[in-house]
């Protein structure tokens, strides 16, 4: 059974700014160049058959294709301790508008919006345990360094949990068309 999401990939120009972030900061489990995206919706597990239907479903939505500037570093905790350390989307108006089109195109499948508030953003590390220096590393990167990124598609990808990490893997292109 595959696990799917929908995300925005972003181009190799933009994951290189963001892969020279990626250090400094003890205990911390980065994210793989190929890896890092922007996640639109996580779906879930599903069959293959459910898999097929999503892809149908997602084909249908209509989008303007937009552009998103990466901004402010942020964290993301549970009771306390640090999950992940994080980098925002500057205007979120476009991409909330594209989460919607697909929320109600995965609706009509019977497969619900996600229970959490959506904060649009793309995952720098991880941690298993509160890194070291975790004060020291947030104001230093202080905002994002990338450049405007022109988002004219939105990918479905499967993702496979390895015990090196996830592997995630392309497995539909949408072109996002005027209606």
């Amino acid at each position: 059974m595959p696990r799917l999401f929908v995300a925005i990939d972003l181009p190799e120009v933009v994951k290189e700014s963001l892969v020279l972030m990626q250090n400094g900061l003890r205990g911390a489990r980065w994210v793989a160049r190929e890896n890092l995206h922007l996640t639109v919706r996580f779906i879930g597990e599903v069959s293959a058959e459910e898999a097929d239907e999503i892809h149908s479903v997602l084909g249908e939505v209509r989008a303007v294709p937009f552009i998103i500037k990466l901004g402010e570093i942020g964290l993301f905790s549970s009771g306390g301790k640090p999950r992940s350390v994080w980098i925002s989307v500057q205007d979120r108006s476009s991409i909330d508008i594209l989460k919607q089109h697909i929320d109600r195109s995965l609706l009509r499948l019977g497969i619900n919006p996600e229970g959490r508030k959506y904060v649009p953003h793309v995952t720098l590390a991880r941690f298993r345990e509160k890194p070291s220096k975790l004060s020291d590393f947030m104001p230093r990167l202080g905002t994002g360094r990338s450049v405007p990124v022109r988002v004219e598609q939105f990918v479905l990808f499967s993702s496979f949990l390895a015990h090196a990490g996830a592997i995630y893997t392309p497995e539909v292109y949408y072109p996002l068309v005027a209606n």
